[in-house]
């Protein structure tokens, strides 16, 4: 909520800038039309625990086992886009090319307070065994987890207007999208100890980092639909989506790092909003404002280790997952390593003609 004030005032810059444009004479009936938009966006991730506080005791009835898991809210964040438009490119057709630049990051931290303990849901069981070595159960006093990612998108599609009913149209699009998505997350685990007779304070720190790096490209296709309510002002609509094949990149700490080639991720992108259209000095230009919702499916995700010991297998005279090893073991982790990411916020800007 902190950033709100800060993106308020760069949306208002935005499209304030448009009426002190100016163009050469030489640029004048080229038919091209520049937009800038300004965007206000928060992104909404899946699975970005870093921590989990524990309380309490499996074996004991009276204080059982609980499990208090933490994560990352990434905020609001600004970014931009730029689109290039020119009309009648072929055929009736005209041309778009857009680019669009987002990126956010956030951070968060967990505490253990009196009776509790953090377990390292970043880190893998290897990690937890040797830090166990230490602490004696494998787990922290506190824990921190930072997060950031970067969205870029390169679109080229061409388009047709087709007028109908009144003051109504449909603009059926279609084209090529090439994406490019880095995320990272980092987490950083403390514990301190109390050894001997004459109290010696030692701690031990854990660090864990993965990033992936996705490369991508594929068809889009979709429709927009703009109806004019009074004179100047339309009211406006869109819709697309994209498939798209290529290269995902891992690496987890430590120089560990797996390849995915012909990665495929479906991208679905909502728009509403109204414009308004007006002149200065006769170049005509637009004043745009509106909402979005762009969803990222089958991205990779990095993986959560369960605050969970290890299990026997199945014995005749208990129950069938039995518990053994340390408490503080990390033992599984989360079978599906890719999730969804989302954006949704405002968008305002202007476009002028040339």
């Amino acid at each position: 909520m902190k950033k709100i004030p800060t993106m308020i005032a760069a949306l208002a810059i935005g499209t304030a800038v448009g009426g002190s444009l100016s163009a050469d004479d030489g640029l004048f009936c080229l038919d091209l039309q520049v937009r800038m938009d300004t965007l206000a966006w928060k992104p909404c991730v899946d699975d970005l625990d870093f921590a989990a506080t524990v309380k309490g005791q499996i074996s004991d009835v009276d204080n059982p086992r609980k499990v208090d898991y933490h994560s990352i809210c990434p905020d609001w964040d600004l970014g931009y886009r730029i689109n290039l438009k020119k009309a009648s490119f072929w055929n009736c057709f005209d041309f778009h090319f857009s680019y669009t630049w987002f990126r956010s990051h956030d951070s968060s931290k967990a505490t253990a307070h009196n009776g509790e303990r953090i377990a390292a849901v970043l880190a893998d069981p290897t990690t937890i065994n040797e830090a166990a070595l230490f602490s004696g159960d494998g787990f922290f006093d506190t824990a921190r987890a930072k997060w950031k990612m970067l969205y870029q998108s390169f679109d080229f599609v061409i388009a047709r207007e087709c007028p109908f009913a009144n003051c109504q149209s449909i603009t059926p699009f279609f084209g090529f999208q090439y994406l490019k998505f880095d995320q990272k997350i980092k987490g950083s685990y403390f514990d301190t100890q109390v050894f001997g007779e004459q109290p010696q304070i030692a701690s031990i720190a854990v660090n864990t980092e993965w990033q992936s790096l996705y490369k991508g490209a594929g068809l889009k296709i979709g429709t927009a639909y703009t109806r004019e309510i009074c004179h100047n002002i339309k009211l406006f609509g869109a819709v697309s989506g994209s498939l798209l094949v290529g290269d995902n990149h891992i690496s987890v700490g430590h120089g560990k790092s797996e390849g995915g080639c012909c990665h495929v991720m479906s991208l679905y992108h909502l728009q509403a909003g109204i414009f308004w259209k007006t002149t200065v000095c006769g170049i005509p230009y637009e004043l745009k404002a509106g909402y979005e919702f762009l969803s990222l499916n089958n991205i990779a995700a990095p993986r959560r280790y369960f605050e969970s010991v290890e299990v026997s297998p199945r014995s005749s005279h208990a129950s069938p997952r039995d518990i053994i090893g340390r408490e503080g073991g990390i033992a599984m982790s989360t079978p599906v390593n890719v999730g969804s990411i989302g954006f949704h916020g405002l968008t305002a800007g202007f476009n002028v003609t040339y």
